[in-house]
Formats: structure tokens, C-alpha cells, sequence
């Protein structure tokens, strides 16, 4: 069964965030010495006999997601912690109750943690499939010239329209065609507010995620304007997969694995390119500073990013996979049904970047003020 999808935040995210975002400084952990590009010192992979922690989505422990570090490294336990958000992934790690190496967390909090010392920068010189993964991606984990973050999964986010019960008949070509009348009470809606705000800005044109008070005051607006087309929000990824299977709505923010499993249940649904571009997450690794196992933490990742491992990352949880070389071992069906291969939509894509606190703190605000008045 597919886990929850790895960027899900729960309703609480606003809330949590003005708790944890005022903190600062690191989790206060061992603290192993660094060498003078500030990766950690570490014994070699080959002589380290310590085990890996991880910090992880559940779903995504096994094997086959790491194969030739289970192989390779066989006698190195790895012990598995999890959390189910991006929230609860950086106060885990920040108020020391996940004491890991690894963890994955999602491109919009890469710099958080950074900003709170937490994180080492990665040596990606070591790692031998670091030349086939997407730069796009792994450019949102790039702070100050070093890579923070290793991107492993992906996908997209766009509306999937039931092609025949979409009023008139009409599939929206843009997210500006959320707010068409026509679409009364048959959206349903991520309960997401960095995604709300991010959609009601490509609608608006507006420059996301750098908007002044203004622009925000116009975000919020547009939002309170889309509230007679929202049926529902829904949180768990599975809620929009059934909604559309029983005809609750004809169309809803989603991703592409959700797309995917809509469409092998027989819904007639396409999931549309707007023309402003779909908007996108990424998630992927990322080793904390003081991690004493940092060459092992590397030979772990680099598996992640294999080809095999990508490769089963598509099959088996219809996920686009950083690695751009098993695109060509991956199902050919799945790879053409999602799109993973089309470079023009890829580009196009306004992945998830990194945030100031003061900007999730004010987008979620947003979220939350307007979603009271839609109702439920």
C-alpha cells in the first residue's frame, strides 16, 4: 500500500509553526568534528560498524528503496524513526526526540534547517549517482554554495478533472479556472495552506513567495472568492481518491500518484498542464551535523539514488524519482502516465522552494482565516 504521501501536513501546521519557528540553534546532539569544508569527520564506510538511524515517512524502510546499501552493508542495522509531516519532522529533529542521521524532509524546510544549525552539507563528490539526479531539484536544497539536501522523490500537483462530469464539459486549462462560476460546490481542495497561497498567486500572477502585505491582502481575498466552488478539504490522500471514485466532485488538487490511481480505478479523469504551470514538491535526504557515521550516512543515500531504487519508486508508489536514469527501466506505461519523462512540463513545474518562518507562519495564517468561512 502506498504510505501517506510525503509532504502531507496536518491541520495544526499554522499553529506548530508559530511554536517552533521563534526557536533556534541546534538539537544539541554529540556533536562530531568537521573537516575544513565542514562535512562531518567520520570512520569509512567499509570500517564503520555502527548502525544508521533514520528519520523517515512510513512506507519507505524498505529494501528496495536502499538496495545495494542492504546488500553491501548488511550487518549495519538500520533503526527507523518516522513522522507524518514536515512540521513534525523538523521539531523531531530539532527538539532532540529523533536523535538520527538521516532524515527526509521535504524541500520547503531545507532551510529551516540550516537556520538552525541541525544539518551538515553534503558531499555529493562521493556520491556516484549524483551526476544522473535532477539539478532542478537539488538546486532547492543548495544554500551558500553546498548542498543540504539530496532530492529522492517527486511528483506534481494539478487538478484532476473528471472528463465527464466536469460541468459543460469543460476541463479548466489554467488555476485561474478554479474561480469559474460554473465550478460551484464541485472542487475539492488540499488542506494546505503553502499550497493555497502558492495557486492563488500563479492565478493572480503574483511573485510566490516573496509577496509584500498587499499582495498578500489579495491572495487571501482570491481565496475567499474560491470558497463557493470548495466542496471539501481534504487531508489524507486517500479522501480525494475516494471522493473522485464516488462521484463526490468532479475535479481536485492532487498529485500524480493520486491521478494515477483514480484513473486505474476507471474514473475518467486527466490531469491538466495549466498554463501558468503545475506546481510541485520534492522531498529528499538530508545528514544531520552531528551524525558520527556521515561516510556510512553517504553510502545510504547514494543507494536511495540509484537507478533500482528509482526505478521501484515509480512502480511501486507511482512517484517521480530524482534519478533520471531509471526513467528508462522504470513501467512505460506509469512513466507515460505521469508525464516523468516530459522535460517541458518538468521545467515548467514551480516545485516547493524554501521559506522564511515569517513567510509559513503568514501563509498558513492565511489558510486558516479563510478556510473558517468555507464552512468545513
Amino acid at each position: 500500500m502506498k504510505p501517506r504521501h510525503p509532504r502531507a501536513f496536518g491541520a495544526a501546521t499554522a499553529a506548530f509553526a508559530l511554536l517552533t519557528l521563534a526557536a533556534c540553534g541546534g538539537s544539541g546532539g554529540g556533536g562530531g568534528d568537521t573537516d575544513a569544508s565542514g562535512f562531518p569527520d567520520s570512520p569509512a564506510a567499509a570500517e564503520d560498524a555502527g548502525g544508521l538511524k533514520l528519520l523517515e515517512w512510513e512506507g519507505y524502510q524498505e529494501d528496495m528503496f536502499h538496495p545495494s546499501f542492504a546488500e553491501d552493508f548488511s550487518a549495519n542495522k538500520l533503526e527507523y524513526q518516522y513522522a507524518s509531516a514536515g512540521s513534525e519532522f523538523f521539531s523531531k529533529v530539532q527538539a532532540g526526540g529523533a536523535r538520527v542521521d538521516i532524515a527526509h524532509p521535504c524541500a520547503n524546510w531545507i532551510a529551516d534547517y540550516v537556520r538552525a544549525d541541525l544539518i551538515a552539507p553534503i558531499d555529493v563528490e562521493r556520491l556516484s549517482n549524483w551526476k544522473d539526479v535532477d539539478k532542478q531539484q537539488a538546486e532547492l536544497g543548495k544554500i551558500d554554495g553546498k548542498y543540504y539536501y539530496v532530492p529522492w522523490d517527486w511528483g506534481y500537483e494539478s487538478l484532476i478533472v473528471n472528463t465527464e462530469t466536469v460541468p459543460g464539459g469543460e476541463v479548466p486549462t489554467s488555476w485561474a479556472d478554479m474561480w469559474d462560476p460554473a465550478y460551484k460546490d464541485q472542487i475539492s481542495m488540499e488542506n494546505f495552506g503553502e499550497g493555497a497561497v502558492r495557486v492563488a498567486s500563479l492565478a493572480l500572477d503574483l511573485p510566490y513567495p516573496d509577496l509584500d502585505e498587499a499582495q498578500l491582502e489579495q491572495v487571501k481575498e482570491k481565496l475567499v472568492e474560491l470558497g463557493p466552488n470548495i466542496r471539501t478539504l481534504w487531508d489524507a490522500g486517500t479522501d480525494l481518491i475516494q471522493q473522485m471514485d464516488n462521484g463526490d466532485v468532479s475535479m481536485g488538487f492532487g498529485w500524480n500518484d493520486q491521478y494515477a490511481k483514480i484513473k486505474d480505478g476507471g474514473t475518467p479523469v486527466t490531469y491538466i498542464n495549466p498554463s501558468e504551470g503545475r506546481t510541485g514538491w520534492s522531498c529528499g535526504f538530508v545528514v544531520m551535523k552531528d551524525t558520527e557515521h556521515y561516510d556510512l550516512a553517504l553510502e545510504y543515500i547514494d543507494s536511495a539514488i540509484s537507478p533500482e531504487a528509482c526505478t521501484a519508486a515509480i512502480n511501486e508508489y507511482f512517484l517521480g524519482c530524482s534519478n533520471k536514469a531509471a526513467l528508462s527501466e522504470a513501467d512505460p506505461k506509469t512513466v507515460k502516465a505521469l508525464e516523468l519523462d516530459r522535460q517541458d512540463i518538468i521545467e515548467s513545474t514551480h516545485f516547493a522552494e524554501p521559506l522564511t518562518p515569517e513567510q509559513r507562519t503568514s501563509f498558513n495564517q492565511i489558510w486558516s482565516e479563510v478556510t473558517a468561512g468555507y464552512g468545513g
